[in-house]
């Protein structure tokens, strides 16, 4: 009776070893594959609300403020041509690059203060300390680009004014330097861009790098729960 009650036992006690360590292993696996599907969809996240549309922002920004340079230097130069006397500059061309050059204006004005939410917004959700880090320093750049553009439009309305009183020599002279100014500041914002991209690079890459542990712990448990069930099996097999 006593040797039953005994097997009885020890048989109960192996399965219930069995389907403890099975548990174990579940709980761990999934665990893992949660942590690994929480940092991917983090890198993700951040990808998508933070450098994806900073990215676009400073397209955006970047592309405005060159095609303004062009034309604020073409201005510059149609407004020498014509305090020269040449007849081929006729007010009309004037006032169609005067009229872009104010639009342009305001839609950098827009797409600035934009691009400055979206950075904002990559610092609240950035993840470590050097992403908030990298983004604070791209702030910092469009703020300063952001002054550098409002005391230019304002040069540049001092510099149109100019070209209507049919001052034109002064208003070349005063585009010219407000496009040799620009210009250093759209080489700023084409490094600020590639910066960015790169920064998208590296997160998508970290998520990739959690997608591959994710795949190669599962791997290794998989071939852990098969050792484990050969083992328990054999275990179980052998008399008490």
């Amino acid at each position: 009776m006593r040797k039953r009650r005994t097997l009885r036992f020890t048989v109960t006690g192996k399965l219930l070893s069995i389907v403890v360590i099975s548990i174990g292993i579940v709980i761990t696996a999934s665990g893992f594959g949660i942590l690994q599907i929480q940092k991917i969809g983090q890198e993700i996240q951040f990808i998508a609300e933070a450098e994806v549309p900073l990215t676009e922002a400073i397209g955006h920004v970047t592309t405005h403020r060159l095609e303004q340079t062009i034309l604020i230097e073409q201005l510059a130069r149609a407004s020498l041509l014509k305090s020269l006397g040449h007849s081929s500059i006729d007010n009309e061309k004037l006032v169609q690059l005067e009229g872009r050059i104010l639009s342009l204006g305001n839609t950098i004005t827009k797409e600035l203060s934009e691009a400055q939410e979206v950075a904002r917004k990559g610092i609240a959700i950035a993840r470590t300390e050097s992403q908030a880090k990298e983004f604070e320093s791209i702030l910092a750049v469009l703020e300063a680009t952001s002054r550098e553009h409002t005391s230019n439009s304002l040069a540049t309305n001092q510099a149109l004014a100019q070209v209507r009183y049919d001052n034109a020599l002064n208003a070349g002279q005063l585009l010219h330097g407000i496009g040799d100014e620009q210009s250093t500041f759209n080489t700023e914002l084409e490094k600020l861009l590639f910066k960015v991209q790169a920064l998208t690079e590296t997160a998508a890459r970290a998520a990739t790098e959690h997608e591959q542990d994710a795949i190669r712990f599962t791997v290794l448990i998989s071939l852990g729960a098969a050792i484990f069930a050969i083992i328990l099996a054999m275990w179980l097999s052998m008399a008490p």
